[in-house]
């Protein structure tokens, strides 16, 4: 049986170059095979950055420069890939079905719901009761 670790990190924005650095740095001292990060504050043009200073696969669900975002970094030279992968368009979600070279599978998710104070009730209900079926579709897909 395989033994794997996960970390996940509420980064606060990354979009500093200085932050980004420290927080690979500190990622890549860790002991974990799949690192879940919130709040990137991306976009695609950092994405190509991260990817070049990780060097592991990395999955990025963009939100704005200034909210949302989440990534999910596989450990460089893992012998995990993705085998299926959905990136929400609005930065709240990303799920990915994970693969071993024994063929081992393993869905994984990162999402970070709507948080706003006050609270937005309306709308982390509906994001919420969006995602759960969403999630159940995806999982009896994968059946």
């Amino acid at each position: 049986m395989s033994v794997f670790k996960f970390l996940s990190l509420n980064v606060r924005g990354v979009r500093n170059r200085e932050k980004g650095r420290s927080i690979f740095a500190y990622l890549k001292n860790q002991k974990a095979n799949v690192y879940f990060l919130q709040e990137t504050f991306s976009n695609s043009s950092d994405e190509k950055i991260w990817a070049a200073e990780w060097g592991g696969q990395i999955f990025c669900s963009h939100g704005s420069d200034h909210s949302k975002g989440v990534c999910i970094l596989i450990k460089p030279n893992s012998t995990l890939h993705a085998e299926i992968v959905e990136l929400d368009t609005n930065g709240k979600f990303i799920i990915l079905r994970l693969k071993t070279q024994g063929e081992t599978s393993l869905n994984v998710v990162n999402v970070y719901a709507v948080n706003k104070v006050p609270c937005l009730c309306r709308e982390q209900s509906e994001f919420l009761d969006s995602f759960s079926k969403k999630l159940y579709r995806w999982l009896i897909l994968l059946i």
